[in-house]
C-alpha cells in the first residue's frame, strides 16, 4: 500500500484515503489514552498526523530495507522511544517494554 498506493492512486488521493482512515484510527486512540490518564494531555489533532507520519516513513523504510525483520526491529524501537515521552508519568505503561 505505502509502495503502490500513490502511483496507483495518485498522491492525492491516496493521501486523502489514508488520513481519513489511518488518522482517525490513530486520533481515536490517541484521545482514548489521554482521556483515561495514559498519556498527556496533548492536542490530539497534530499528534495523531506526526504519529500517522512516523509510522508511514517506518513502513517505508522497513519494504526498502534488505533485511526487513532486523529493520522492523530497529523501527519499533525507534517508534518506542519516541512515543513513550507521552506517557503519563503518573500512569506508567507496559509501552516501552
Amino acid at each position: 500500500m505505502l509502495l503502490d498506493g500513490p502511483a496507483v492512486l495518485g498522491w492525492e488521493h491516496w493521501r486523502a484515503i489514508e488520513s481519513r482512515h489511518g488518522l482517525g484510527l490513530i486520533a481515536s486512540a490517541l484521545t482514548h489514552a489521554i482521556d483515561d490518564g495514559t498519556l498527556i494531555r496533548t492536542p490530539v489533532e497534530p499528534l495523531a498526523q506526526l504519529v500517522l507520519a512516523m509510522t508511514i516513513e517506518a513502513g517505508l523504510v522497513i519494504a526498502h530495507a534488505d533485511d526487513h525483520d532486523a529493520t522492523r526491529t530497529r523501527a519499533r524501537q525507534a517508534l518506542r522511544t519516541l512515543l513513550s515521552g507521552l506517557v503519563n508519568p503518573a500512569r506508567p505503561t507496559g509501552l516501552t517494554q
